[in-house]
């Protein structure tokens, strides 16, 4: 079982569903590059060696995905700059 990669709250960033060979695990749109929030871990997919999460979408529905469809988000230098109030 591997180690966590994020935690609960964290913001990750959506890969395509086209970097892999059948789209998502669980199927749905192509919301690459999107950012989402972790809203729970779920169980550890042996299968596909990754940890099952729930996360936000950009449709308003959370979705359950692989830990390893995500990359870390790395917030825009220009949210510092010019902070949204």
């Amino acid at each position: 079982m591997k180690e966590k990669r994020f935690k609960v709250g964290d913001k990750v960033t959506y890969k395509s569903k086209y970097v892999f060979t059948h789209g998502y695990c669980h199927g749905g749109n192509d919301l690459g590059g999107y950012v989402g929030e972790i809203l729970e871990y779920k169980s550890f997919n042996d299968n596909r060696k990754s940890w099952e999460i729930e996360v936000t979408t950009n449709c308003g529905v959370d979705y359950c995905m692989l830990e390893s469809e995500f990359e870390e988000y790395d917030k825009p230098k220009t949210v510092d700059l010019f902070p949204i109030y």
